[in-house]
């Protein structure tokens, strides 16, 4: 069946991730589109990333893509920085939108992924000269419904970042370092030592912070509004030049190291705005309220009381991850940036929670695969 240009970028845009292989848990070969016309393709397979590349992309005609491929510097240690030359700088390929409902069952973990759309590329959409270990398959697979293409969700970037923020919180990874430290080279002694000796060598700058996370007070409010307030739509040139030092999640890691260690001195100095939980239903404040509900223990009582899932939660990175993977994918906007389904998505986000803390539950309702979905 024919589809317009239109049609077809609004599908390949609204997919929050279109994937080679949805049955394989060791795979991560993917590629994102954006509605702004940025994307990127990513190659990663077990504990290694061979390739997260940005592009931009434009549909000149029905069923064809031309990628831009940008420089992209790399974000792990072990990876490979991407510069494009006049032989791999563009890539133009032939495709084919199929609509198709697919039942995969996954292999190492009990999941069935279910998709209902797939990309059939007539070649490799991945740069030219990149060598892979493992093969670069043409079908790449998404799931959309009538509803996500009327409705208005948060950006995909900002998803990706919110369930990112929040295993980093889990995980105690909010770590402000030293002045003069470097990342990455700090991160390769780390894996060398490791590979050499078998542990991971302590960091002289790492504190636990889990205690003040479990007190049931405002802490873990504050620390999600310092990253809301800071965020923003970041252009692919923007956060090459920022990374990692001054993202929301170094920010929000200044406030809490200084919360919780009033000697430590972040620079430049807190402002009372940053921590600044707001109300109404703008969703940047609705999101907030949510973690300081969270926080405290009061989140929708009638689904979490005498649980005490405060605690459960933050001890797992994976499980606070995937509740604010829910609200965020769950969320719904009007055009003015207002939410629509505060209450639901809330509710969705503590059954998810509740499923962690009380074994054997399923809500009256089982999640669909696009509202549990790690962008």
């Amino acid at each position: 069946m024919y589809q317009s240009v239109e049609i077809q970028k609004q599908m390949l845009t609204t997919c929050q991730r279109w994937e080679t292989t949805p049955w394989d848990y060791s795979s991560c070969r993917f590629v994102n589109f954006h509605p702004d016309g940025t994307g990127k393709i990513v190659f990663a397979y077990g504990q290694t990333v061979y390739a997260d590349i940005k592009f931009r992309f434009e549909l000149p005609e029905s069923g064809l893509l031309r990628l831009t491929f940008l420089h992209s510097p790399r974000i792990y240690p072990w990876s490979e920085d991407f510069v494009p030359t006049d032989l791999n700088r563009t890539k133009t390929t032939q495709f084919t939108l199929i609509e198709q409902e697919e039942h995969f069952p996954m292999n190492i973990v009990r999941h069935t992924k279910h998709v209902t759309h797939y990309i059939k590329f007539e070649t490799s959409p991945y740069p030219e000269g990149l060598a892979f270990p493992y093969e670069t398959p043409l079908t790449f697979y998404g799931y959309l419904t009538e509803n996500m293409l009327s409705e208005r969700h948060l950006p995909i970037d900002f998803r990706v970042g919110l369930r990112r923020f929040a295993s980093g919180v889990a995980s105690c990874s909010l770590q402000p370092v030293p002045d003069g430290y470097n990342l990455f080279q700090e991160m390769a002694k780390k894996v060398e030592y490791a590979m050499a000796h078998g542990v991971v060598p302590p960091d002289g700058h790492i504190y636990n912070y889990t205690p003040w996370l479990v007190k049931k007070d405002d802490t873990i409010g504050r620390i999600f509004a310092v990253f809301l307030n800071h965020w923003k739509p970041t252009s692919i040139e923007e956060w090459d030049n920022q990374f990692p030092y001054t993202t929301p999640d170094y920010r929000a890691g200044q406030w809490l190291k200084a919360y919780c260690i009033p000697e430590y001195q972040p620079h430049p100095p807190l402002k009372a705005w940053e921590a600044e939980i707001h109300d109404g239903r703008d969703w940047k404040a609705v999101i907030q309220q949510f973690a300081l509900l969270f926080g405290t223990g009061t989140l929708e009582p009638d689904i979490l009381r005498n649980l005490n899932y405060v605690e459960r939660l933050v001890d797992e990175p994976s499980r606070l991850e995937i509740v604010f993977a829910v609200l965020g994918n769950v969320l719904e906007i009007d055009l003015e940036g207002k939410v629509t389904n505060q209450e639901w998505a809330f509710r969705r986000a503590a059954e998810m929670a509740k499923t962690w803390c009380l074994s054997g539950y399923e809500p009256a309702q089982p999640f669909a695969d696009w509202e549990t979905e790690l962008l």
